[in-house]
């Protein structure tokens, strides 16, 4: 057989990438074909990438980054630069002084008005009828033991002259001075002393303020623009420190007004209560003189006994007069508000504990305020 006659049972391919070939018959061109999908890890760190740029840019357009501007110097005077600019500082630094003065004198009139919250009449006169109180249980002790005291008509002298000197020192004690016969407060005879009258004194005159430049506005970028910029800041400065000025003479007229409603105040309380005390003073001078030249051996412990009733007696009347109450009768059982135990006397009466199993001084009470309370000795039941 010829090798002619032999015929292949199927047509041979073309080789690959030879021309011509043939494609199959479901294949795309290679333009047309898609994309294989991405791994993904490659997805994820596509989409990380995007969202950081997102950001980046949302955090530019929030927060411009500063450009920088060449400013055209057109005239520089050093000095003048300074000084203005040392001229805005120290504006500042008044008005923060200015602040805290204002500041402090605010906390003190607030004390002040909590002062007259607390009842300052009270404090006004607590000193004064401490003394007095003091001087009074005093006088009435020394009543109800006088025998021991005086023993001869030249003890009856000396103690008397204590009395008197007693009510001196609580004079004084508020600066009042005995010259001769008369006793001077302030340079002035306390007989004829007025209180001191309220006044309010006008507010020192001052200029007007003038009202705060408005905001300047830069124009072209210059050191001159520069300069009026802190030229229209001081201005403005000095228009707030002109305006607090105005404040500041109101406020301390203000003050001085205050100030002397509370002298005017206390002379009204508390002259009276000298007066009372210099006049009695006076009575009790003259009641010592006379015992001086008619004291006994009969009389002596009578006649000290009429310097210290007459003592007590003006005392009682200036404690009226200051609005305070003297308390004598008490209840027999222990009141903390009003009784300072001074000695516990044990017992073994059951009945009587917590009673009252002596008194050694009143009560003295001012406005429903204790001011000086009775001092007692109290009964203790013993288990």
């Amino acid at each position: 057989m010829n090798d002619e006659e032999i015929k292949p049972e199927f047509d041979e391919q073309p080789a690959q990438g030879e021309e011509g070939a043939e494609q199959p018959c479901n294949a795309q061109p290679a333009e047309e074909q898609p994309a294989m999908p991405e791994p993904a890890e490659e997805c994820q760190a596509q989409a990380q990438a995007e969202a950081a740029a997102a950001e980046a840019c949302a955090e530019e357009e929030e927060e411009p980054q500063p450009t920088e501007v060449e400013i055209q110097v057109q005239s520089v005077n050093y000095a003048e630069f300074c000084a203005r600019l040392g001229n805005y500082y120290e504006g500042l630094a008044k008005l923060i002084r200015i602040a805290k003065t204002k500041d402090d004198t605010i906390a003190r009139l607030s004390r002040e008005l909590q002062a007259y919250r607390e009842d300052f009449s009270l404090k006004l006169l607590k000193p004064f009828c401490a003394d007095l109180i003091e001087l009074r249980e005093d006088y009435r002790k020394t009543l109800r033991e006088i025998d021991k005291y005086v023993k001869t008509p030249q003890e009856a002298v000396k103690y008397s002259g204590f009395v008197k000197s007693e009510i001196e020192d609580v004079l004084m004690n508020r600066g009042i001075e005995l010259e001769g016969d008369q006793f001077f407060i302030d340079g002035q005879p306390l007989a004829y002393k007025q209180p001191r009258k309220a006044t309010f004194v006008s507010p020192a005159e001052t200029e007007a303020p003038q009202p705060a430049p408005a905001e300047y506005v830069c124009q072209k970028p210059s050191f001159d623009e520069l300069l009026n910029f802190i030229s229209n800041k001081n201005a403005a400065l000095e228009a707030m420190l002109a305006e607090s000025a105005v404040a500041d003479a109101n406020f301390a007229a203000y003050e001085k007004a205050v100030a002397s409603l509370d002298d005017n105040y206390a002379d009204a309380l508390l002259l009276p209560m000298y007066k009372a005390a210099a006049s009695l003073y006076s009575r009790i001078d003259g009641l010592c003189d006379e015992l001086a030249q008619t004291v006994t051996e009969d009389n002596k412990v009578g006649m000290y006994a009429s310097v210290l009733q007459l003592a007590i007696e003006g005392i009682d009347k200036m404690l009226i007069s200051a609005g305070v109450t003297v308390i004598s009768e008490i209840s027999d059982t222990l009141d903390s508000t009003k009784d300072k135990i001074l000695k516990v006397v044990v017992c073994d009466d059951p009945e009587k504990d917590r009673k009252i199993a002596k008194r050694h001084t009143d009560c003295y009470v001012f406005n429903g305020k204790v001011l000086y309370p009775s001092k007692v000795d109290v009964y203790k039941f013993n288990k």
